[in-house]
């Protein structure tokens, strides 16, 4: 979902998982990633992509999120 919203945008997405409990490898994977976005941008365009597009991808709020 991530390189779906971003790489139309012009960024290249890098999207690192992380164990649950790194010290329990049976427990699984954390639901959280460490995400790298790398392009040239300004400063203002890129805050702008973030405002807009980082409530997309949290699913607990309560956003209305339609097919396009």
């Amino acid at each position: 979902m991530l390189r779906r919203l971003f790489e139309p945008l012009g960024y290249t997405v890098g999207a690192h998982s992380h164990a649950l409990d790194a010290s329990v490898p049976g427990m699984g994977e954390s639901p959280y990633f460490t995400v790298e976005l790398e392009g040239t941008h300004r400063l203002r365009d890129l805050l702008a992509h973030l405002y807009v597009l980082i409530p997309v991808l949290d699913d607990d709020k309560h956003y209305w999120v339609g097919e396009r």
